[in-house]
């Protein structure tokens, strides 16, 4: 599992789970009910998960296939953009991360 404070609210942690990433706020138990969740965000698993520290509304998740995706929780939990696969970028290639602007 991966964990990811959010820095916008002291309260809020996202949790990568399978192929799953949950929106947890740690004052109230939900036990699975009422979280705001990503359901099979990546195909093969979340490998990590990142809020935007910038924009409050995005987050950003790197799955099991290589792919790294950027999420808006306004836009009904749709990812937004999706990069190539990780195979194609090289060190020297940086510029091909999408940006968020």
């Amino acid at each position: 599992r991966r964990a990811s404070w959010n820095p916008h609210h002291p309260h809020g942690i996202l949790v990568a789970s399978g192929a799953d990433v949950l929106s947890h706020d740690v004052r109230r138990p939900s036990h699975g009910r009422g979280a705001l969740a990503i359901r099979a965000a990546h195909r093969l698993g979340v490998a990590d998960v990142s809020h935007d520290h910038s924009r409050e509304h995005l987050v950003l998740t790197s799955g099991m296939d290589g792919v790294v995706k950027f999420w808006d929780w306004r836009m009904h939990l749709h990812s937004v953009r999706t990069s190539p696969s990780s195979s194609s970028w090289s060190s020297s290639s940086s510029s091909k991360i999408p940006r968020c602007d």
